[in-house]
């Protein structure tokens, strides 16, 4: 389904700010605040999130078309890179998310472009929300990427523009998965912060 850019500016979006007067709305949707900076961080925000979800549509679509199908061709088999993302989520938690964080709140908002607490209750909306974001254990036991990384990963490609490869040395994701996460964060945002509160305001 094509994400319409017009759709959420024009309809959702002003929803959304006149929402941000009445006490429910803000309770309900972390991202709207009643101050007035956090409602231009909570716009900006927005705005990021529908041009790359746009982005994101139209380079799998331009993919699909340069795609070869009925290629005879072998493809060289990929070899296995046993990242260690268990090492990558101790040293973004030690770094972010523990009681004495290597670096402060106000760094934290420079480089995730929010507030850590409003970080934090998107990530539990979505890993809560979504299969994608939740934690499970493979066939061996071994636990998988936790929701932490993904959607830090997923930021860090929104607030930099950054390649998917770019968050491989520090969130430990290959750039197939880091550009699943950042597909499924977008998608994610869409539902339960967008779709879902403006539903709630026709209400």
């Amino acid at each position: 389904m094509r994400i319409h850019k017009s759709l959420f500016t024009t309809q959702i979006t002003p929803s959304l700010k006149m929402s941000s007067n009445s006490s429910n709305s803000s309770n309900s949707n972390p991202l709207v605040s009643s101050d007035s900076s956090d409602d231009g961080e909570y716009q900006r925000f927005l705005q990021e999130t529908i041009d790359a979800t746009i982005e994101v549509e139209e380079l799998a679509i331009q993919r699909i078309r340069n795609a070869q199908p009925g290629s005879s061709q072998r493809r060289r088999r990929r070899r296995y890179i046993n990242r260690g993302w268990e090492q990558g989520y101790e040293q973004l938690y030690k770094d972010y998310f523990s009681e004495e964080p290597t670096y402060p709140d106000h760094m934290f908002r420079r480089r995730f472009r929010m507030r850590k607490q409003v970080f934090l209750r998107i990530v539990e909306r979505l890993e809560n929300g979504m299969e994608f974001f939740q934690q499970r254990p493979d066939a061996k036991g071994r636990l998988g990427i936790s929701a932490l990384q993904k959607c830090t990963a997923a930021m860090r490609m929104l607030a930099y523009g950054s390649a998917a490869d770019a968050v491989d040395e520090y969130v430990r994701l290959s750039e197939a998965t880091a550009r699943l996460c950042l597909e499924e964060f977008v998608d994610g945002i869409i539902t339960f912060f967008l779709v879902l509160s403006f539903l709630d305001v026709q209400q």
